[in-house]
């Protein structure tokens, strides 16, 4: 059975429960010309209403794009931002790890043998990210 063939059952079959519920055939009719005059007014809405909605979803995307490049610009600025913050903090932490280094050499003077120009390049390596 074909859609058509079956949409033709279907109203058939609600013709004929709408007779049987004793609603009289021109009753049926004049409803079925009311839906149909609905349907019709709503469709005359929506054509109407169409132009509307284009020029509300042209607007709608000449006011996003640039939100969304100005996000994208933003976004990018923040990454930049949070590398120089990652980079200051290495090189604090590089900085302050050499200078725990040169007290500890600095407390040890002058019972050092040696030891203490070797320690003092390792500080100045780790100050300059050369050492772990």
């Amino acid at each position: 059975m074909t859609e058509h063939t079956s949409s033709i059952s279907s109203v058939d079959a609600a013709f004929a429960a709408l007779k049987a519920a004793g609603i009289s055939e021109g009753t049926i009719e004049q409803g079925i010309k009311e839906l149909v005059h609905q349907r019709d007014a709503v469709a005359l809405k929506i054509s109407e209403l169409q132009p509307a909605g284009n020029l509300l979803a042209q607007e709608l995307h000449a006011v996003t794009d640039p939100i969304e490049e100005d996000a994208a610009e933003l976004l990018s600025a923040c990454e930049t931002w949070w590398d120089i913050q990652k980079t200051d903090v290495s090189g604090a932490i590089r900085t302050i790890e050499a200078r725990g280094v040169e007290k500890f050499v600095d407390s040890r003077r002058p019972a050092w043998n040696g030891t203490t120009e070797a320690a003092l390049k390792f500080a100045a390596r780790l100050r300059n990210g050369e050492a772990e």
